[in-house]
């Protein structure tokens, strides 16, 4: 049984509240097809190559897919990747639970 689902990542800046310099995490949400969230909110990461690596080994997402939607992500603007994936398992190995589902 395969599952659609909607990747969104996005630019998102931070401040270090210790040193208050700015920096940019790289935020990763999952979205079935009525655009309800899985697990319990998105999940942050160093930057785009950190959920690249990521979608590339669990959801076969090609590097192609990623190289092209970098400069929308670059300009601060949500990237969305259309995803087919084959189950749950898959889900819950991108950090997401099914509970949306």
């Amino acid at each position: 049984m395969s599952i659609k689902v909607f990747a969104l990542i996005k630019k998102e800046e931070r401040v270090d509240p210790r040193t208050k310099n700015k920096f940019f995490e790289a935020m990763l949400s999952l979205l079935n097809e009525a655009d309800e969230e899985y697990g319990h909110g998105p999940r942050y990461f160093s930057g785009y190559d950190e959920v690249g690596a990521l979608l590339r080994r669990e959801a076969g997402v090609t590097h192609q897919q990623l190289q092209d939607r970098y400069p929308v992500y670059e300009r601060g603007e949500t990237v969305q990747l259309r995803l087919t994936l084959e189950n749950d398992q898959v889900i819950k190995n991108l950090g997401f639970g099914p509970e949306a589902a």
